[in-house]
């Protein structure tokens, strides 16, 4: 007899943790979709600038050439270089405005 309450019970508050979970999944296939297709979208991103990486070190190391690259991949790595450079600029820009500070701490102290 005491068993039969204890699993009432048990089965009760079990019951009340597992509807969200089957509601959830129930409920709403099209979020499910959503979030599928930003995976793949995420992943595919994430492989083209494996390979944008990779083209860009082969082009270092001299393993292939201008004439080697397609007009994509060309345009691809001058948009990176291009990058790459604006990056590089605001870092210089960041260190200035950095040591500027740090010389106007010093004068005033």
């Amino acid at each position: 007899m005491l068993r039969k309450i204890k699993d009432f019970f048990v089965n009760l508050f079990n019951f009340g943790k597992n509807i969200p979970k089957a509601l959830n999944e129930a409920v709403d296939p099209e979020k499910r979709q959503e979030k599928k297709n930003l995976r793949e979208q995420l992943a595919q991103e994430n492989e083209e600038k494996k390979r944008i990486a990779k083209l860009q070190q082969d082009f270092h190391e001299g393993k292939i050439k201008e004439e080697d690259l397609s007009e994509d991949d060309f345009n691809t790595l001058v948009k990176l270089y291009e990058e790459q450079i604006e990056k590089t600029k605001q870092e210089i820009e960041e260190c200035k405005e950095r040591i500027l500070a740090a010389g106007l701490r010093h004068s005033n102290s």
